[in-house]
């Protein structure tokens, strides 16, 4: 919520200070067939510093979004879903710079709506299909029993190759990990079946 109420602060700031707003500005241009024509625009398709404050914050989003993602890839996917989050990151991020160079390139303001929206639907469709085709695909093909074994398994795995590093062998924490995993295991069986 917090960054919503920064954007809308940027756009109050940058729209109504020192600027006309949203009000319509008329200008005459000339038309791809030779002709003059007068087109009526909202106020901030001409502002500049709009659209560069606006790229400036949410590429810092984006930015911050892509470390975070590429930091914690390496938590256990079954749990965090950190390697689908990555690519949801790096995807988003992807489509937003092909977005701004198809934009910024074109003045038809009907292609760059048609871009904006063909990149949204993009980006939330994958989006979806990256989150949940895993996870059906998991549990139809390989089965909930065996989905759950294998998520127990990836989790206790890397939580005792950590303990191993840190502790210099951690002998007894990684029987006592294998232990609360028999335990957990035969607990989820007991609750799943």
């Amino acid at each position: 919520m917090l960054f919503v109420l920064v954007d809308a602060f940027i756009l109050v700031l940058t729209l109504y200070a020192g600027s006309d707003g949203t009000s319509p500005k008329t200008l005459t241009v000339l038309g791809s067939n030779g002709a003059y024509a007068q087109l009526t625009y909202c106020g901030y398709r001409s502002n500049n510093y709009l659209s560069s404050v606006e790229i400036a914050y949410k590429g810092a989003l984006i930015t911050a979004a892509c470390y975070l993602s590429f930091r914690t890839r390496n938590i256990a996917g079954a749990i965090s879903g950190s390697k689908i989050v990555f690519a949801v990151v790096y995807n988003t991020a992807f489509t937003c710079g092909v977005i701004l160079l198809i934009i910024h390139s074109v003045s038809t303001q009907r292609i760059i709506v048609v871009c904006e929206a063909v990149g949204i639907c993009f980006c939330v469709i994958m989006t979806a299909l990256m989150f949940t085709v895993p996870i059906v695909y998991q549990i139809l093909v390989v089965g909930d029993a065996a989905a759950m074994e294998e998520v127990m398994e990836e989790v206790f795995d890397k939580r005792s190759k950590s303990s191993k590093a840190v502790g210099g062998g951690g002998g007894r924490m990684v029987s006592t990990t294998n232990c609360c995993c028999k335990w957990i295991r035969a607990f989820l069986a007991i609750v799943f079946s």
